[in-house]
């Protein structure tokens, strides 16, 4: 399903997956809020199961973990403005924010529930 070809900046989202073998990069991707369900299907059937590739037939890489944010209304701020003031000659920038996950690969939540409990070990 193709996406509205005219829309507000509100409607758009930025994917961020990142996969096993390098789980300190994210890669980042834009799109109409429409398609990350689809974007995130494809990306599960390839990075997880089945998990291959199947124009060679390879493993691919595992996803570890995919989230998904909101963009921020267009601002300014004073570090963005020469001589680090605020005012209008500074740049408007369109902020992103953390946002939710989407999905998270198996281990990575056992992980995640593992030192949450070595945690609540020791309050």
């Amino acid at each position: 399903m193709m996406p509205p070809r005219d829309f507000p900046i509100s409607e758009l989202r930025v994917v961020k997956l990142r996969f096993d073998s390098d789980r300190s990069r994210w890669q980042e991707e834009l799109m109409h809020e429409s398609q990350v369900e689809t974007y995130l299907k494809a990306k599960l059937e390839l990075h997880f199961l089945p998990g291959e590739n199947p124009h060679n037939k390879k493993q691919a890489t595992p996803l570890w973990e995919a989230r998904v944010a909101k963009l921020g209304s267009p601002t300014s701020y004073w570090h963005t403005s020469p001589g680090l003031h605020a005012g209008d000659e500074g740049a408007y920038i369109i902020p992103t924010y953390s946002g939710k996950r989407l999905w998270a690969h198996p281990d990575l939540l056992a992980s995640e529930k593992e030192a949450e409990e070595l945690e609540a070990e020791f309050d």
